[in-house]
C-alpha cells in the first residue's frame, strides 16, 4: 500500500520512435517524477497546474503523428493498490511512504472510488461486468 501525499499521482508511459526525441522526453519527465521502467514514470504532482505544465511539455516534445504517450491519473484508493513484483520496487521520495502491500480488494476500491467520484470506478465496473 502507498500512502498518498495529497497531490496527483500520475503514471506516464510512452513509446517514442526517434531516439533523440525519446531522450528529450525522458529528461523533461524527470523534472516531474521518477523513472520506474525504461519508458514509464511515476509522478506525485502537487497541483493541477503542475499536471497541466507536465502535459504541455510532453505535447511540445513528441510527434503526435509517430509517438504514443499514455497518462494515468490515479485516485488515492487506486494508488493504494500499487503492487510491485520481482525486482521492481516502489520509488521512495519525500512525502511518499511505502508499507507492506495488501491483496487487492476490488470492493474496497469500488467503494472508495465512488466516494471520490473517480472515473476509475466506472471503468473498473465495466471491465468486471
Amino acid at each position: 500500500m502507498v500512502a498518498a501525499t495529497g497531490g496527483l499521482f500520475v503514471v506516464v508511459a510512452y513509446d517514442v520512435t526517434v531516439d533523440r526525441r525519446r531522450q528529450k522526453l525522458a529528461q523533461r519527465l524527470l523534472d516531474f517524477g521518477e523513472r520506474v521502467q525504461y519508458s514509464v514514470f511515476e509522478m506525485d504532482l502537487r497541483s493541477p497546474a503542475t499536471y497541466e505544465r507536465m502535459l504541455t511539455r510532453v505535447r511540445r516534445t513528441i510527434d503526435a503523428g509517430e509517438d504514443s504517450v499514455r497518462v494515468y491519473r490515479l485516485c488515492p484508493a487506486c494508488r493504494e493498490s500499487l503492487v510491485c513484483l520481482g525486482v521492481a520496487a516502489p520509488v521512495e521520495r519525500a512525502g511518499l511512504v511505502v508499507v507492506q502491500p495488501e491483496p487487492f480488494d476490488r470492493d474496497r476500491c469500488l467503494r472508495l472510488c465512488s466516494l471520490l467520484a473517480c472515473g476509475a470506478v466506472r471503468r473498473l465496473e465495466r471491465a468486471t461486468a
